[in-house]
């Protein structure tokens, strides 16, 4: 991967990353305040779904980071190792977790309201679960290079001098 490449791709995951703490900052807690004002009967659900919601923002926060982490690998052509596999799976937890966490608010809103929001939500976990089921491929595709990878610097280390 080329140093600009590497450059341009930091700098889109960080800019996401202040969306996204912007997001749980301001934007959420806004909405939820803005949601109750109009809708007097939703004030109870105003604080499990912020919850649920800003818990969902920072699994995708936690995603976004270990990708973040990833990027100097691939630029050293790294991947073959065990911290690339490492990071691989957490950012494939981070994401499952988050479209665990969409699809409980998507449920949670819907059962108590009789929104149709669950259809949104589900569709929205759908694609989490995709991106985390695509890491999990990855970290797969990693493992039995990174375990060769590691064997061999044994075997170095193990040989007499």
């Amino acid at each position: 991967m080329s140093r600009a490449a590497t450059a341009a791709s930091r700098l889109f995951l960080a800019l996401v990353l202040l969306l996204l703490v912007f997001a749980q900052a301001v934007t959420l807690p806004g909405l939820a305040q803005d949601s109750v004002a109009r809708f007097p009967d939703a004030a109870s659900m105003r604080t499990p779904v912020l919850v649920l919601a800003i818990s969902a923002l920072a699994c995708v926060q936690v995603a976004v980071v270990s990708g973040l982490t990833l990027l100097p690998l691939l630029r050293r052509q790294r991947t073959v190792d065990a911290v690339a596999t490492r990071y691989a799976g957490i950012c494939a937890g981070a994401l499952a977790a988050a479209a665990t966490l969409v699809l409980a608010v998507g449920i949670y809103v819907s059962s108590r309201t009789g929104s149709p929001l669950y259809v949104l939500c589900t569709a929205v976990a759908m694609v989490g679960a995709g991106l985390a089921q695509l890491m999990v491929v990855v970290r797969g595709r990693l493992l039995p290079p990174a375990r060769r990878a590691a064997a061999r610097r044994n075997a170095v280390l193990a040989t007499p001098a």
